[in-house]
């Protein structure tokens, strides 16, 4: 439990490249974002894909 409730399912449904961002909560000062990363490192993913997905995920990351 990262954001003090259950955000997610522990077994994701998208497919391997793709990310999602599942919650954002403030925890004291902090405003913790989690972004789900399934098989982020299944080596079946072209590198290009995987590329794409990290921009993706560090986009829905930003504050």
């Amino acid at each position: 439990m990262i954001l003090r409730r259950n955000e997610f399912e522990t077994e994701a449904s998208l497919p391997p490249h793709q990310c999602a961002k599942t919650g954002r909560q403030q925890i004291e000062d902090q405003i913790i974002s989690v972004v789900i990363t399934p098989n982020l490192f299944n080596e079946d993913v072209p590198a290009v894909e995987v590329n794409q997905a990290l921009k993706n995920c560090e986009a829905m990351s930003a504050p």
